[in-house]
Order: C-alpha cells, then structure tokens, then sequence
C-alpha cells in the first residue's frame, strides 16, 4: 500500500485481498480530516485521495456482504468459470503485476440459472480450488481469504478482484487480475484443469474512476477551491436593455423577489468581460417549496436563449430528469420556424417573445450571437440509456427529443440509405421515369403491367421513319395496346397503383428524415436558405401526395409522362404533338380512343395542379437541398463521416446550448472535451466535494452555480472513516460555513400549510422563510384539511409506546407503527369518501428499508384505489404530496436512534406534505436520543397537536 501516486486507482483495487477489503482500519494511518480551506490546489487534490480509496474500500465490502448474505455461495451467488487465456509479460522489479485474463462464463443450469454477463468496470470476485463457506454472524469467510488453504482437489484454494475490461456481449469477456510471478495464483489461473467460481459483487467502478481522474488533472482555477472573492455585481450600463427584459420576464414568470435577484446577478456576472470577471462558485439555498427549481429553469431559459454554453447536472438521474422535465415542459413551445404552439398560455408566449427581443443580442467577447430562440437540437440530455429510461416515465416522449442516443440513431437513419437526400434523390428520378420502374417492378413481380407500353414510347415511335405502307414502325402494337381497352385499364390502374404508392413512401421518407434534420441537427449547421429549401420541398412532396386521387384516372399513365432534362416542355404540348401525328397518319382508329388519349378535355383541373405541384417539386430537388450538409471533398469520406455515431455525437454536443447529465457523466468520454461557460448543480448538497472536482476541472468554465440545501440529506457515505474525516462533506456545505460571499437564499415557501412549516422554518431556518401567498390563502388544502381534521390535523406527532423495535436483514422494524399507519390511511380514505372528496396523494415514509416492506405489504393489503407511495427518507427527497405519514420506527429505553438523530433527515421527512404531516414514533425513545427530536415533540405539545395511541 505504499504507492499510492505512482499507480492508477485500478492498480490499487486489484492488489487488495479480501482481508484487505475486510478491515475498516485498513487507512487509518492515511486518512486526514480534510481542511475548511487550502493554501494550493496541490494540496486540494490529494486532501480526497486516501478518504476516495477508504469509501471504496468500504462499498467493496458492502456489496460483497450483501451478495453473500442474499444467498449461500453453494446456490446461485457463484458461477463456475474457466479461465481460458492468460496474459501479462514477466518483470523483474515487479513481483506482482497486473495480468489480462479470458473467462469463459458457464451456466450451472440452462433452464433456471445463467450467470448475468459483466459489463465494463465491473468488479468480480474470482475464487479457486473450492467454494468457499459463508459465516453470516461473523460476516466472513470460514477459510480465511488469502490464506491459500487446502481445498479439496488438487488446487489451494485462492481469491482474486477481477476487473472488467470487456463484457456484455458475449459469455466470455476479459479481465484484469494482478498475481505474483511464480505464485500460486498465478499458476492456478494458468491450469486449466482447476475449477474457478465467479460473483459479481453488483459494484462498477465507473463513478470512482471519473473522480479519481478528475483528482489528477489540473483545476480550471484555484479560486474554484478557495473560497471564490465576491465578483458579482449589477449589469453595466451596455446591459442595461437586458436588464429590463430579464425584469419583465422574471415579472412573467411570477417570480419571487430572492428569485429574480439570484437570477440576475447571475447572468450578470456571466456576462462581464473575461477582464471583469473571473472563474468563481456561486451557491443558492432552496429550502422545501421555495421554488427552487422554478428559478432554475427560469435561468436555463435566459442562459439558453443567450447562447451561454450550459452544463446542468445532478448527483442522480432522477435529480437531472427532473430538472429537465420542467424545463422541456417550458421552452418545448417553438417549432421549426420558431412560431408558438401554445399561444393559450400566457407565460409561454411571454417566454418566445423574450426570447426574439432585439436587446438579447448583445455582444460578448469577440462575437455577437446570431441567434436568441431556443430550438430543440440546441438541448441535449446525456446519459446511460437503461437508467435514464428507468425513471423517464411518463415524460419520456418529451426527453427522448433531446436524450442524445434517440438522437444520434435519428440522425444516422436521417443521414443514410433511407434519409434525406436518397429518398429525395429517389423521388426525381421516379418522376421523371415512373414507367421504366413499373416495368421492372411488374416483371419481377410477375404482373400484368409488364405488356403496357408506357406513353413516353408512344412519343418516340412517331417520330421513326414510315415504311413502304405509309405507316410507323411498330404503329400495330400501339394501335394493339391503345384499342384492348380491358388490358389497358387493369394495366393501368397497376401502374398508378403502383405509382401512388411509390410516391407516398418516399414522400414519407422524405418527411421524416427532414423533420429529424431540421430538429435534432444543430441549428448552426443549416443555413436559413437550406432550412427553408429543405421545408418547401417537404411540403411540395406531401402536397403531390394529397393531389394524386385514390382512384385510378382513365389517362392515369400521361400523368406521370417523363420530360425533357431542362424540365421546359409542358405534358400538354407532348400530348398536343401525340394527337397531330395520329392525325397525319390518317388512321382509321376509334375516335372515342383517340379523345380518351388526346383531348384538351383529358387535361382535368386536378391534373393540372398535380403536374404544376410536380414540375414546381422537381425544380425544387434539382437545387439538392440539404445534400451536402457536410462539405468534404471527398464523397465517400463524407458520407461515411455521415454514418458515424461518435462523429455525430460530438457534433451535436460542441453545438449545444443546454447539456443536461449527472456529475459523473459530465466526467466520461461523451461530454469529455466539450466546452462550457457555466455549470449547474442541482441538489448540490447531496454531492461530495471530491466528486464536485469533475467540474471544477472544466477547462473554459467562467462560473459554477450550486444550489442546494445543506439543511436537507448529505451525500451518500458508507465508510465511517471517511464520513468522520469529511469526505461525505458538499462544496456547497464548505462554502456555505467559510461564509462564503457569493451566496443567496430562496425565502419564500409555497409547498406547505402554515401549521406544516412553522417548526422546521424555526428550527433549521431561523425564521428567514416566509409563507407563500398561496399557502395563506383560507381556501389552500380544503379537502385535504377537512379530511385531516376529522382526525388529527394538519399537524401532529402520535405517541406510540407500546410498539417495539424489531432487528430483521440488518434493517429496523416497528410492526405497532405499521398496523398504525395502516388504519390511518384506511380512516383517510373512509373519510374522503363519507365527504365526496377526491383522492388526495398519500406519502408513507420511513428511514429503514426494513420497514419500507412491511409498510408496503400492509399497504398492499388495503387493496386501495388510492395511489400510495411508499420510500425511505433518502428516496423521498425532492418529492412531495398532500399528506405524509411518517414512521420512526425506533423504540427502546436506551434512546438509541441511529442516524435518526442527523437534524437533516429529520427536516426531510417533515416538510414533505403540502396539506398533512403526522409523525409516528415512540416520544421517550426520540427525546432521549437527540435535541431535534426533543425539540419536535415539545412543539408539537405546545401547539396542541400531540396525541397518545393506545
């Protein structure tokens, strides 16, 4: 363990043992508390590194715990594996190095069992000789790990973390493992005749590889981690015009004092000169329902339509998909040509117009925007596509416009064999030779459009020379064909069959590949004439589409008769001609025939428009509108740049306004190298400072915004160690208690009832929140308050002493406080229905996932209508409903809660509702275990609110 700069983050996994994984103190000579500030940036970046190897440490032996506690390794945790190729060139200095592997993955039943196939930086757990026994009391392994014991066969039995460099798609996938030279390991991976059992600990690496690396590169700026200096500061007077669209839009936007003061200063300072300003982080504080995200989407929109490259992450999907559900919900109001769809809703069309006003073109740095409407290519959501389609729901029709792998596979269908410029290719040539392709259609197809001479050859066979008998050549097949009326007839209404069809296939083609171009292309990449091209010819195939009659005309086959190349000469003086050469001939053909070929009259109105929208079509096409989107001299390099997926990707990033992903996307290869002026964090508490470094080591990036509450829960932190060290720590929370100078605080609520929010607002808040409008009004929560004071009012904490705390799977259960809660949804929905009241949305939540199942099986008992959502603490966060039932769960006379006593879960749990909150918990247990909960009951006393259950 002494290298521990010289190797990679994998180096150092790889080499630890399972007792390695084991011991908790494994750093405790390593680990230092991390400091308040830092006098370099040096000392920044290795203040994280030992504390980011202990919290994985930690996660290893988790996840390894957990799938051995899930199941014994004699059922289905283990698979057997072979270990068939082994790789890795013998260095001297070296007696342990990394070795590549091939494991073959073997099911142990093919009908019940297949071992999942790993993806890439998974972490596996490799064991030989023998499957080792699990001791659940003691959490190990009965044969000490390491210790090469014998097994029952002719092989020891030895342990190995594999690293997985390729997996998913086939059984067998490579690995990394590292072995000494000459050892034991390495000789048993090498026979092939000694059995091997694989697990995968359910555990990527991915996220901890980001942050590792972000923790090796050079920071944007040191400012970013020393407490940026105040640089904020009013618009200048050049601004001024944008200072006033931004006050009306905010006015527009109903937003609140601290929101349009947050939101100005900081497009303000985003706009300075790079001489005025310098890198900085600029931290917002929403407490519950003070439209947090309301201000912030407020902002996208004024950053976006000021062409301010923006990164907008979150710690979680659910956290970004959120963000970018409201968003999408409020700038998805332009089409193509940025007219409002939705001209009802005042607010949207304030937005579009603020978004058109000539004072947004400003000037900054050494260019002036050319555009200010926000289109639906300048947006762009990234993300792994299993997850993210995980959480979409019903929003997904909305996201998957800008979620960037729907995107690149319309792009690429729009770019290829079936996109734009072939099916548009494709529909000229059909019209000017539609005949030629029915006859090769009709003779593979075997139909009996094949003996019917298109009109076009009627042309060329009048100008052939006559023969001895004064008549054309081959005049007898044309007088054959035009004469057997019945052939004709079926032949052609084959043929315009056909032809319609033909027609209305490409046209859709064409249709489809157009809108994706023009929506998910970047705008930059289409000129205004292309764009506007591209749309008439769209328009002018779907408007030749609705011409063409369903039924089957009698001159069906002159509507489709081929023209000149210089497309001069109209199908009315071909016919013209046609009628005169009958006429010299002189024969003796049915005049009937000869009108129903030849006559003006045949030229019938719609006729007219389909071959005047079909002339216009075609010189439309021949200008190749949008065909060479791409310039490159050479043809074959362009189309195959085209077609490719990763080229297209970085295309549509490097042009985009609005980047939407989690922290750790924002530090993988998709979004690597892609430039941005500003970066958002939402739910910026919820996110360790060390992972924070993938953005702060954005290179080009003037200002950071955080926002967040660092009254609400902390990020995640499985090791104790690190958690006491300062690892699970926020950059917002460091800022936030250095007094940082750029801060600014959301101060008006509009979630909760009064009664709801009078205790957390004084307990966390210092009284600085005021109660929104909406929620003072008489009228606010009726139903939902006539139903709740029919029981215990919109406020109260139920005293159950005679419940008792139960330890089942390393989770807590109060089975009192389920039966509890259980009744009192079944009074709610008594009660609602005795009074006529709709549904209201009831949330149950709890901090054990122990007691989210027996809630949930309770629940499920009910058999309610009634939509109930059921979550721990940590889950509910962000979200709200109009009644919460929250259970404790903890009762024993020692007043042990756990991390119940953490102030920050407890200020979740309880500003939840917007109507109803009532607390379920044993008072004496709470009391005793912290000041909080102390404080919460005594409240709840004064205010008449507290009830004893029996």
């Amino acid at each position: 363990m002494g290298r521990l700069y010289e190797e990679g983050l994998i180096d150092h996994v790889l080499q630890w043992s399972i007792g390695d994984v084991s011991t908790e103190n494994l750093f405790v000579n390593q680990v230092r508390s991390i400091p308040e500030k830092f006098s370099s940036v040096n000392e920044y970046r290795s203040a994280f590194r030992i504390p980011v190897l202990e919290e994985l440490r930690a996660q290893v032996q988790q996840a390894l715990q957990k799938t051995m506690a899930s199941s014994s390794p004699s059922s289905t945790v283990f698979s057997p594996v072979r270990i068939t190729k082994v790789k890795g060139t013998k260095n001297k200095k070296k007696t342990t190095m990394k070795r590549n592997i091939s494991i073959r993955l073997l099911a142990k039943d093919r009908v019940t069992h297949r071992f999942p196939v790993p993806c890439f930086a998974d972490l596996m757990l490799l064991c030989s000789g023998r499957i080792p026994e699990w001791d659940p009391n003691n959490e190990k392994f009965l044969a000490e790990p390491g210790s090469n014991a014998p097994a029952k066969g002719s092989c020891g039995c030895s342990f190995a973390l594999a690293f997985v460099t390729f997996g998913r798609l086939s059984p067998t996938i490579a690995a990394n493992v590292y072995a000494q030279n000459e050892g034991s390991l390495l000789r048993q991976l090498q026979d092939s005749e000694c059995p091997w059992f694989g697990v995968l600990l359910n555990i990527n690496l991915t996220p901890v590889l980001r942050i590792w690396n972000a923790l090796h590169r050079p920071l944007a700026d040191p400012l970013l981690v020393k407490s940026a200096t105040d640089v904020f500061g009013h618009a200048g007077a050049k601004h001024a015009s944008l200072g006033k669209a931004i006050e009306s839009y905010c006015e527009a936007r109903k937003l609140n004092e601290s929101q349009a003061l947050c939101l100005s200063s900081t497009v303000s300072s985003l706009l300075r000169k790079e001489n005025e300003a310098k890198p900085n982080v600029r931290i917002v504080q929403g407490p519950p329902g003070t439209g947090k995200t309301t201000m912030l989407v407020t902002l996208l929109s004024v950053v976006g339509s000021l062409g301010l490259p923006t990164l907008v992450t979150a710690p979680t999907n659910m956290a970004v998909l959120e963000v970018c559900k409201r968003f999408m919900s409020l700038v998805n109001t332009c089409d193509l040509n940025g007219a409002i769809k939705l001209k009802k809703c005042q607010e949207k069309l304030l937005f579009a117009q603020f978004c058109k006003r000539k004072s947004l073109l400003c000037k900054m740095g050494s260019g002036t925007l050319a555009r200010s409407d926000l289109l639906q290519s300048d947006m762009v959501l990234v993300g792994s596509k299993e997850r993210m389609l995980k959480f979409m729901g019903d929003s997904a029709p909305s996201l998957e416009k800008i979620f960037l792998p729907f995107r690149l596979a319309r792009l690429q269908k729009a770019l290829g064999s079936d996109g734009w410029r072939h099916s548009a290719e494709a529909l000229v040539k059909f019209l000017q030779d539609a005949h030629s392709h029915f006859t090769t259609f009709a003779i593979s197809n075997n139909t009996a459009g094949n003996s019917v001479m298109p009109l076009k050859d009627v042309t060329q066979i009048m100008q052939r020379p006559k023969n001895s008998a004064g008549k054309a050549s081959d005049l007898e097949g044309l007088v054959t064909v035009v004469s057997q009326k019945e052939v004709s007839d079926n032949s052609i209404r084959s043929f315009w069959r056909f032809a319609r069809q033909r027609i209305q296939k490409l046209t859709m083609k064409m249709t489809q590949s157009c809108d994706t171009l023009l929506t998910d292309l970047p705008a930059c990449l289409l000129a205004s004439d292309t764009r506007q091209e591209m749309l008439s010819a769209r328009d002018l195939a779907n408007r030749l589409v609705h011409l063409i009659p369903s039924d089957c005309p009698e001159d069906g086959l002159s509507w489709f008769v081929a023209q000149n190349s210089n497309a001069s000469r109209p199908v009315l003086q071909i016919l013209d001609n046609i009628t005169e050469k009958l006429q010299n001939l002189n024969l003796n053909i049915d005049a009937d025939i000869i009108n129903n070929i030849c006559s003006n009259d045949v030229i019938s109105c719609q006729k007219r428009k389909f071959l005047a929208a079909r002339q216009i079509l075609l010189d439309t096409l021949v200008r190749q509108p949008g065909y060479d989107l791409f310039k490159d001299s050479d043809q074959k390099k362009k189309r195959a740049r085209g077609r490719n997926r990763n080229w297209l990707r970085s295309l549509c990033l490097s042009n985009a306004r609005l980047v939407f992903s989690t922290v750790s996307s924002a530090g993988g290869p998709v979004i690597e190298g892609t430039a941005f002026e500003f970066a958002i964090v939402d739910e910026a508490s919820q996110l360790a400072e060390a992972e924070t470094c993938i953005l702060t080591g954005m290179a080009g990036l003037k200002q950071l915004l955080l926002v967040g509450d660092h009254m609400q829960l902390p990020a995640v932190t499985i090791s104790q160690m690190a958690k006491q060290c300062g690892y699970g720590r926020s950059l917002f929370d460091r800022l936030q208690a250095s007094q940082h100078p750029c801060r600014h605080l959301l101060n008006v609520q509009y979630r909760m009832h009064p009664s709801i929010s009078a205790f957390p607002n004084h307990q966390f808040y210092g009284g600085l929140v005021q109660d929104g409008a909406n929620v003072l009004e008489a009228s606010y929560g009726s139903s939902a308050y006539q139903v709740a004071s029919n029981l215990f009012g919109t406020s109260a904490f139920l005293d159950v002493q005679h419940g008792y705390e139960v330890r089942e799977n390393k989770s807590w259960r109060n089975y009192a406080e389920v039966n509890l809660i259980c009744l009192l949804i079944a009074r709610l929905l008594q009660t609602c229905a005795a009074n006529k009241i709709p549904h209201i949305s009831v949330g149950v939540i709890t901090p054990y996932s122990g007691q989210v199942e027996s809630l949930k099986t309770g629940v499920k008992m009910l058999n309610s209508s009634m939509k109930i959502e059921v979550n721990t603490v940590d889950g509910f966060q962000g979200n709200e409903k109009d009644v919460i039932l929250f259970s404790a769960v903890r009762s024993n006379t020692e007043g042990q809660i756990g991390f119940l006593d953490d102030f920050r879960r407890l200020n979740v749990a309880i500003t939840r509702g917007r109507k109803c909150v009532w607390v379920v918990g044993n008072s004496r247990t709470l009391s005793k275990g912290g000041g909080v909960w102390k404080q919460l009951i005594q409240h709840a006393r004064h205010r008449g609110c507290f009830h004893t259950v029996g």
